[in-house]
């Protein structure tokens, strides 16, 4: 005995087999897609960073009046193995007997770097480019800040 479906009918039950299927199919999907952890507000800070710029000799010999150098600083955000840069600056060339020669005394420099979230860490890369009667002489380095850390020691 086979049953006769009206078309009305027949259009109801692919309909409500199709709605079925993409419903199931959508579920599906959400619970296959790993989820991503949530940031809350408590995993994001700002970051204050202290360069701290001396010299680290004695630069009052007259050989040294014709002697400048500037300091280029960058400072970028390390997420495992994205990099991403988060800051610039340049400090205006100054002779090498203008540079304090302690720590104690050294030129400070504070910056801030928002949105740095617990995971990431802080590279902060400088140049120094010295020049002495148009010479140029460029020496670089940097420094990895961890959480709690905040100052840079740059020696001229």
């Amino acid at each position: 005995m086979s049953k006769n479906i009206n078309p009305t009918q027949q259009h109801i039950v692919m309909k409500t087999f199709w709605i079925t299927l993409l419903a199931s199919l959508f579920t599906t999907g959400l619970l296959l897609v790993p989820h991503q952890e949530q940031q809350t507000c408590s995993d994001v800070k700002e970051q204050n960073i202290q360069l701290a710029i001396y010299a680290n000799k004695n630069y009052t010999a007259p050989i040294y009046t014709q002697a400048y150098a500037k300091v280029i600083v960058a400072v970028s955000k390390v997420d495992g193995r994205v990099v991403t840069p988060v800051y610039q600056t340049e400090i205006a060339p100054m002779q090498l007997n203008e540079f304090p020669q302690q720590s104690s005394a050294a030129l400070l420099k504070n910056i801030r770097i928002p949105n740095v979230n617990n995971g990431d860490q802080l590279l902060v890369d400088y140049t120094i480019e010295y020049n002495t009667n148009g010479t140029i002489l460029r020496i670089g380095g940097n420094s990895t800040l961890q959480t709690l850390q905040n100052t840079v020691a740059i020696t001229v």
